[in-house]
């Protein structure tokens, strides 16, 4: 293949009669469209043929073995040209894109904005977490040109990448739900974190953006202090206020012109703040007061996130998608608010932490020493370091291990926190017990 991108309209034109982009083989449908990616245990190239074979539409590859197949373009880095084919057909969208991102809430927020934005306009958004070097582009090609708002989930895990996945999105309008203390192994510290955020905020001010941004983080609203930008939160001053509310694990939201709360359905009173990000960017998008009420109060959690699960004797705050120090402390701590005793944790390795980690999951230790809870259950080799601190746990190498241990029946009658980083799985655990 030519080193320009020359061939990117030819491909583009059979991407558009069959726009369903696949990378795993064994999902592949007759018609889809097949981009073999090398990964670090199975390398794509190897099911080109057998893609072929099952009906690819379309196939981008890095393997010259099909050169000359009329359905096969080849290139020498398959991830890039994934990226370029989402970058051409971005410049083809008819409506505006929302980039969300930030340390703690992105997925949570997106799924709140899609709640809110659908009910008053044609809106599309990020499947799931879709968010990476890889997430986004197949998010992009997974969007129709005709879409009114599109919110793009953009996750990071070093410092440029921010600023790369919005080059690839080319937002209008952005929003940083907030500044933790994620992925500190590739970020070096909670500095890095902050900077790789504010790279949303530099985009938008180099392309004439508008950021949207909470009064709650004073760090964000320093970021953002010198450009187009649209406060909202709780303070008076603001462009739009609210006020947040709880009942019990249950967050809500009290906005200007309304004339009572809206509640949600998530659990942790922390949800809150997501519940303004996604009112605030729908009503400054022009949304009316009662689609953003309807929106909010429909949304049903999922993917593993701030869920309230009470059925079958358990009573359960699921919070196990992932974890990092700033999402398991908020978690912690709007738990014991409002926990029924007796109460339990049980909680997994914070991933991903570098040097950091020891110190991290010691001082949430402590928090768990004094929290009062009647069981804590701790999964991982990082929290087996923490014995000295909470000598009365029960600690697991392993998911499995925990499962095979643990007597299911002895547990039920506690209120629990369940929550670990993406790695440890812990849905096994309820999916085994029997809780859904």
């Amino acid at each position: 293949m030519e080193t320009d991108t020359s061939w990117i309209s030819s491909l583009y034109q059979h991407y558009l009669a069959h726009p369903r982009v696949c990378t795993d083989h064994r999902k592949l449908a007759p018609g889809d469209g097949f981009v073999a990616l090398k990964g670090s245990r199975v390398d794509g190239n190897t099911f080109v043929g057998e893609a072929l074979r099952l009906g690819a539409a379309w196939v981008l590859c890095e393997t010259h073995a099909f050169a000359n197949h009329p359905k096969v373009w080849t290139c020498s880095d398959a991830v890039l040209g994934l990226q370029q084919l989402a970058s051409w057909h971005r410049q083809h969208f008819k409506g505006k894109v929302l980039c969300v991102a930030g340390s703690n809430g992105k997925t949570t927020t997106k799924e709140l904005l899609y709640a809110c934005f659908s009910e008053a306009f044609r809106t599309e958004c990020t499947k799931g977490n879709f968010n990476n070097h890889l997430g986004v582009p197949l998010s992009l090609l997974s969007f129709s040109t005709e879409t009114e708002w599109y919110l793009v989930e953009i996750g990071a895990n070093h410092e440029g990448e921010t600023a790369f996945l919005a080059e690839l999105a080319k937002p209008e309008v952005g929003l940083v739900t907030n500044n933790g203390k994620d992925h500190l192994e590739g970020f070096g510290d909670e500095a890095g974190v902050r900077k790789a955020n504010a790279e949303l905020y530099a985009w938008l001010a180099k392309h004439d953006g508008i950021a949207l941004v909470p009064d709650f983080h004073s760090d964000l609203m320093e970021d953002s202090a010198h450009q187009a930008r649209w406060v909202y939160g709780w303070e008076s001053s603001s462009d739009f206020q609210g006020r947040a509310l709880e009942r019990g694990h249950q967050p809500g939201l009290q906005l200007q012109g309304w004339e009572g709360p809206v509640w949600s359905q998530l659990a942790g009173n922390f949800n809150a703040e997501n519940m303004m990000h996604a009112a605030a960017a729908a009503v400054w998008a022009g949304a009316s007061m009662d689609a953003v009420r309807k929106g909010l109060a429909g949304y049903k959690p999922a993917l593993m996130r701030s869920q309230w699960i009470a059925s079958k004797g358990w009573k359960i705050l699921l919070d196990a998608y992932n974890a990092n120090p700033s999402s398991m402390e908020k978690a912690v701590d709007s738990f014991l608010q409002h926990a029924s005793a007796p109460f339990g944790f049980l909680l997994a390795d914070m991933l991903e932490l570098g040097s950091f980690s020891e110190r991290e999951h010691r001082r949430i230790a402590e928090k768990l020493s004094k929290s009062g809870a009647e069981k804590i259950m701790l999964i991982g080799a990082e929290w087996a370091q923490c014995r000295d601190v909470l000598p009365g746990a029960l600690y697991f190498s392993t998911t499995q291990e925990a499962l095979e241990k643990l007597n299911q029946e002895a547990l039920r009658p506690l209120e629990w926190l369940v929550k670990g980083s993406r790695g440890f799985a812990l849905e096994k655990l309820l999916e085994a017990w029997g809780v859904f």
